[in-house]
């Protein structure tokens, strides 16, 4: 009888026995693809259409993706495992035990959520509160009545706690703020709010320093006595003009005697990271933590775990993607005890006003990716044989040659000694030297991401504040593309549209000193406003920026030739231009760059015979499709140079995806066929 049905069911640990004795074991534990080990005798299985627990542990699963007006904020009920989403018009809830989602307009009218405004839930009540730090208001919301207590009066204001963290207390039926960052400083206040007595306290604490900072993460221990603040941004002055750093302090805040304790620094060593808003803690032994880069848009986060007990920490989980900008991105990280899941949620907050969510679900405990890792030390196992291999083979060629020569007799090297050959020679003794690294120094990448490289090759990126990177941008690109730079008139409509002509001088002034101190670390290479203009000084000798050597090779495509075209492919090949950097202003510039590559190119493919160097037309129009992946000439040349070179399962793979993402973005298939186009 053949089944054509089998419901879902859970299978592990299969063994075989013989005479007592073990014959066959396969643990099914792996985590992807279809075969399956076996302990015993090797004696290998393949499994059909699995579903790997154990990869349940590693995957993170996008349960919820969902819009919201205004500057959103989201709480969690863990009475209730649901997401509760305040926004301008509604709010949101998203309950993960049934799966039930509900939008509910608000019946007290528009509640205007400032930026920099926070939520949180309280358990004493069951109600969600929202407050904003600067001006302390706190209002609840009444589910019964879909109505707010009350509503924040000022939503101009500018937000002097982005960031933040909090933390309400059931046993003093208390809300506590640590740190946050504003007005160029960042901070490490810390304010209660009594529930009891309706008033707003700055706590005088005591106990180790307290970093100013933000983007920390925050979590109670086991028993709610205390609080776990962990790393950060910030500064021992709190100026972020002197010295900011990236944190990695774990400190301990007791909530009676309002006092803090460092408990120890997380090691790292490769690229620095923040934290999301909020942490997770399993009992007092482990702390859950999401990390991410700042100094790119789009990123990523990573799950980290912490040992209290020795300060080691390890990623677990795989990677989510985060849209991250300073002032409209959050991240929060909560736990769900009856689904033993974690829960992550990614917010932006767009250019129309919207507030855009991701949730993703975790099982716990959290896996690394041991499969990663482990296919990893066998890559670099097979490389280190071939390393021996190799060595092995020139020693082997080395002593042969020798013999040859007559040179067998072993010497020790001196000074004073005389070497004696059998015949005499006049070629000179090389000195073979080890050639110096390839460090990028004094350079300014634009096209891919954005890099800056100083004069010792240290790249200074992350030194940009989000706020300091447009600023560099504008002044960079206005210069280099129209010559004169650009007035402070034209910088206040791009950048600082919102603030008063005052604010914005002052905010200019302070910024352009910041963006001044950076550029010191690049030779010959500075800020300046000698025509009345602000421009990017700098001596095109000694610093390369790539938007530069752009500008040269396109101004006139007429005088365009192979070299030229494999310099302009250099350029592409890091990515397109500016592709993290979200400004309005900055539309023209990448439609132009854009409009200008593909009209170059298509120049200068018309002027070449296609059969000269297929594999150069390849790589040119690879280079299209970074601009424009639905390029009908670059497909053409491209088909037809692998074609020529006898690649043509190469050319059908090209064509089928240049087919896929004409039909998606079109929404209808390309009426071509590959013969056609071939022929």
């Amino acid at each position: 009888m053949r089944i054509s049905y089998v419901p879902r069911f859970k299978i592990q640990d299969i063994k075989i026995t013989e005479n007592q004795k073990i014959k066959y074991h396969w643990p099914l534990n792996e985590l992807r693809g279809t075969n399956v080990s076996e302990e015993v005798s090797g004696n290998n299985a393949y499994a059909v259409n699995p579903q790997w627990i154990k990869n349940f542990y590693l995957e993170w699963n996008q349960v919820a993706t969902y819009k919201i007006h205004g500057a959103a904020t989201v709480v969690y009920d863990y009475k209730k495992d649901k997401l509760i989403t305040i926004g301008t018009d509604s709010v949101f809830t998203c309950n993960l035990i049934n799966g039930i989602f509900e939008n509910k307009n608000y019946k007290s009218g528009k509640y205007p959520t400032t930026k920099g405004n926070r939520s949180f839930f309280n358990p004493i009540n069951d109600r969600v509160y929202n407050f904003t730090s600067e001006r302390q208001e706190v209002n609840f919301f009444n589910f019964k009545t879909n109505e707010w207590s009350g509503k924040i009066k000022n939503t101009d204001e500018v937000p002097l706690h982005w960031h933040l963290n909090h933390f309400f207390s059931a046993k003093d039926s208390s809300l506590y703020l640590f740190g946050g960052y504003g007005q160029f400083t960042y901070k490490s206040d810390v304010y209660k709010y009594s529930f009891i007595n309706n008033s707003w306290d700055t706590l005088k604490v005591s106990g180790d320093i307290f970093t100013p900072r933000y983007l920390a993460a925050l979590a109670p221990s086991e028993n709610k006595n205390n609080l776990y603040i962990l790393g950060g941004y910030g500064s021992t002055t709190g100026q972020q003009v002197l010295k900011p750093r990236f944190l990695y302090d774990l400190v301990s805040f007791d909530l009676e005697k309002q006092s803090f304790k460092k408990l120890f620094t997380l090691n790292v060593k490769d690229e620095d990271f923040v934290f999301g808003n909020s942490m997770v803690s399993e009992g007092d032994s482990i702390l859950y933590a999401l990390t991410y880069p700042k100094h790119k848009f789009n990123t990523e986060i990573q799950l980290i775990k912490i040992s209290l007990k020795n300060s080691s920490w390890k990623k677990v989980g795989k990677r989510l993607p985060f849209l991250f900008h300073d002032t409209q991105s959050f991240v929060e990280l909560f736990y769900s005890k009856p689904l033993k899941k974690f829960i992550a949620v990614t917010s932006f907050l767009d250019k129309n006003d919207d507030s855009n969510f991701v949730v993703y679900t975790l099982n716990s405990p959290p896996l690394s990716d041991v499969y990663s890792s482990s296919a990893a030390k066998i890559k670099f196992k097979w490389i280190y044989l071939l390393l021996i291999f190799l060595i092995l083979l020139l020693a082997v060629f080395y002593i042969k040659r020798n013999r040859k020569n007559g040179t067998e007799k072993a010497f020790e090297a001196n000074p004073n000694s005389e070497i004696k050959t059998p015949y005499n020679t006049n070629h000179p003794i090389i000195d073979v030297v080890a050639p110096e690294a390839n460090i990028i120094k004094n350079t300014i990448f634009l096209f891919g991401d954005l890099q800056l490289f100083d004069k010792e090759g240290n790249d200074i990126t992350k030194y940009f504040t989000p706020l300091i990177k447009e600023l560099f941008l504008a002044v960079t690109l206005y210069t280099l593309r129209w010559g004169r730079g650009i007035s402070s008139e034209k910088l206040n409509e791009l950048i600082w549209f919102d603030k008063s002509v005052k604010s914005a001088r002052n905010n200019r002034s302070v910024n352009i000193a910041k963006l001044k101190g950076i550029l010191e670390n690049v030779q010959n290479c500075t800020v300046s406003k000698e025509t009345g203009y602000w421009t990017i000084d700098f001596d095109n000798h000694l610093v390369k920026i790539d938007y530069q050597t752009y500008i040269n090779i396109v101004s006139d495509k007429n005088k365009l030739d192979q070299e030229k075209a494999m310099q302009l492919i250099s350029i592409i090949e890091r990515g397109s231009f500016l592709p993290n950097a979200e400004y309005e202003w900055l539309d023209a510039f990448k439609s132009e760059i854009s409009n200008e590559i593909i009209d170059v190119y298509n120049h200068y493919i018309k002027s070449i015979d296609l059969s000269s160097d297929p594999e150069f037309l390849i790589r040119l129009s690879d280079c299209i499709f970074y601009i424009d992946p639905v390029n009908e000439e670059a497909m053409i040349i491209k088909c037809k140079s692998l074609a020529l070179l006898g690649k043509h399962s190469l050319a059908q793979k090209s064509f089928e995806n240049f087919s896929r993402e004409y039909a998606k973005i079109y929404s209808q298939a390309f009426d071509r066929d590959l013969n056609t186009i071939l022929s």
